[in-house]
């Protein structure tokens, strides 16, 4: 069987259920779609015509979503652990004519490590965001 999803797939992408069994088996995978649904409300932002309601949900409904997608390319990335180091996936061992060697399981570690951090400084910056942008909607109307 064909595994069709990619990975990381990010909040943006969409994975597709992959063989039960694979990096992580069909739970995580299921958990990643919800990405794409702020680009209809930003061609109708440009556009100048997206309702308010719509405006507050997107910037809204990322409250509970973003968690639970953050969670979901952790466990993505901590399933594809065994599978880098079984590959020897986009390693690069030394001696080489760069004199540089990189091991992909050991940055994907240390991404797992980084990831909370990162998370909680983005996830802050979006709810200042939608202060801004929900503050100024209700300023012009």
């Amino acid at each position: 069987m064909v595994c069709t999803n990619t990975l990381p797939c990010g909040r943006g992408g969409l994975c597709a259920r992959g063989p039960r069994g694979s990096m992580g088996g069909d739970y995580v995978h299921g958990m990643e779609f919800h990405g794409g649904g702020a680009l209809p409300v930003d061609a109708l932002s440009i556009a100048g015509s997206c309702p308010e309601w719509l405006t507050w949900l997107r910037y809204t409904i990322f409250i509970p979503t973003y968690p639970f997608g953050v969670v979901a390319e952790m466990l993505l990335l901590y399933h594809a652990l065994p599978y880098a180091r079984e590959r020897d996936m986009y390693n690069l061992h030394m001696p080489n004519w760069y004199n540089f060697a990189f091991d992909w399981h050991n940055f994907m570690v240390g991404g797992l490590c980084y990831y909370p951090f990162a998370w909680l400084q983005l996830y802050t910056h979006m709810f200042a965001q939608r202060k801004k942008k929900l503050t100024t909607q209700l300023k012009t109307d």
